[in-house]
């Protein structure tokens, strides 16, 4: 029922923000640099820290080296390690 109270609304972004996340996932991708990604899954806001191994532009999804696969539009932001 606590778990049911913390679920919160996934989080708007605007086109400018979409463009800046999917730039950052191309250089994070060629640098082939640890990156710090929040989605949103399930009315939560997750974290995880990986490496992107694939890209797929077809499904708009980003594979992680930790054995993740997240698609583009669950992404709230990310950081570069």
């Amino acid at each position: 029922m606590l778990y049911e109270k913390g679920k919160i609304t996934k989080p708007i972004l605007s086109d400018e923000d979409k463009e800046t996340i999917e730039k950052r996932i191309i250089d994070a991708y060629y640098s082939s640099i640890k990156i710090s990604i929040r989605y949103y899954k399930d009315g939560i806001i997750k974290t995880i820290n990986s490496k992107i191994k694939k890209i797929d532009q077809i499904y708009k999804m980003i594979y992680l080296e930790n054995s993740s696969k997240i698609f583009f539009d669950q992404i709230v932001s990310i950081e570069t390690k």
